[in-house]
């Protein structure tokens, strides 16, 4: 089915080629790159496919977008199963064998072609019979283009998909709706690695404020120890201080008694004295 390219705003579209013989088949895939410039092989070598690129000149932009076309064919010595081109073909172009006495098989082998399609309930893929007799290769890829785009351009607009509740009639919303989802689905998880991110963050910010704060709680343990310790020291300082002035004023005390009793008995002395002198 066609796909909308969002991101490079672009309709790209597969088209099938395929024959009774692949060697039939692969000479139009030479005639188209002879006959364009806007083709380039876009295959593995080492593939039994082929796939070319095709900027179409006429047809380049389906309303406002451009139109990329990956043209698919089996290669000339390989032996792949075209069931395995047209299981995701926009459309198809039938390359018959050119024999005379070919009729019968192209015919079967075109049978066989719109018998798969019907199947895989894609019986509305365009099919378009390359005249073998002709070499305009691209005339007949252009055909088969513009019956594509033809298909899309009567297929329902989105508005009309979306009331009837069915986008998979309309190639451009069921396309966008795969990139939307698949662009819904990275952004949750760039969100969710954002997140992680953002979480070890925080845990590293509280490892950090808990680290802090047991040190200043350490400090302050410390801090009132170291205090109440020099209170204790002080305390001690004073109630020495105090034991000392006492013992200094006990000894004082003495001293000043001593020291009256001692007045008080030169006293009594001069007394004695006195009253001699006048017996």
């Amino acid at each position: 089915m066609a796909y909308l390219n969002v991101r490079e705003h672009r309709i790209e579209a597969k088209i099938a080629c395929v024959g009774p013989t692949p060697a039939g088949v692969a000479t139009i895939v030479d005639l188209l790159q002879r006959a364009s410039d806007d083709v380039r092989v876009s295959s593995d070598p080492a593939s039994d496919t082929i796939a070319l690129a095709w900027h179409p000149t006429d047809r380049g932009r389906f309303r406002d977008c451009d139109v990329l076309v990956s043209v698919v064919a089996p290669r000339a010595d390989a032996s792949a199963r075209f069931e395995d081109l047209l299981r995701d073909a926009d459309g198809v172009v039938f390359v018959p064998d050119a024999h005379p006495e070919a009729e019968a098989m192209n015919e079967a082998s075109l049978s066989e072609v719109r018998a798969f399609l019907a199947r895989a309930e894609r019986a509305s893929v365009p099919v378009v019979v390359h005249d073998a007799a002709g070499p305009e290769a691209l005339a007949t890829l252009e055909v088969t283009l513009g019956e594509i785009l033809a298909a899309m351009e009567k297929s329902p607009a989105p508005a009309e998909a979306a009331g009837e509740g069915d986008d998979a009639a309309h190639p451009l919303l069921d396309a966008l709706r795969r990139v939307l989802r698949e662009t819904v689905r990275e952004h949750l998880v760039d969100v969710r690695a954002e997140l992680v991110v953002i979480r070890a963050a925080l845990e590293r910010s509280e490892l950090a404020a808990a680290a802090h704060a047991a040190d200043a709680r350490a400090r302050a343990e410390t801090a009132f120890e170291d205090t109440d310790a020099r209170i204790r020291e002080l305390q001690s300082s004073v109630d020495a201080l105090r034991a000392e002035s006492g013992k200094s004023l006990s000894r004082a005390a003495e001293r000043a008694r001593a020291v009256q009793t001692r007045l008080d008995d030169l006293v009594d002395e001069l007394k004695r004295v006195k009253k001699s002198w006048f017996a």
